[in-house]
């Protein structure tokens, strides 16, 4: 019995890696279940991919965002000749308001 459990154990681990393969289903109820197991490693797979790819666009767009605020900030202050102390004073508090609003909208993937 520990032998079967073992086998079982060690091809149910094969159907989500990569890993060599030995054994395969005989009878149609191992055929099902084979068929069952891929079917909620795909799943399951696709889902955390899913989430993954969702969370990487929300941060590029939130550093897109980001960028184009922080380039039209620059030619603003260089356009209008604002003196250094000032537009330094001024990026200080913009990145304050930045680290705040980030640790408010950073994706999880428990979202």
């Amino acid at each position: 019995p520990l032998h079967a459990y073992v086998c079982s154990f060690h091809w149910a681990l094969t159907q989500f890696t990569p890993a060599t393969q030995n054994l395969a289903p005989v009878t149609t109820i191992e055929r099902f279940f084979a068929n069952v197991t891929v079917l909620v490693a795909l799943v399951t797979f696709s889902t955390f991919l899913g989430k993954m790819t969702t969370a990487m666009t929300q941060l590029l767009n939130l550093n897109a965002k980001i960028y184009q605020q922080e380039a039209m900030l620059r030619r603003f202050l260089g356009e209008n000749k604002i003196p250094a102390a000032m537009a330094q004073r001024v990026w200080q508090v913009c990145r304050q308001q930045q680290q705040s609003n980030a640790r408010q909208q950073v994706p999880t993937l428990l979202d």
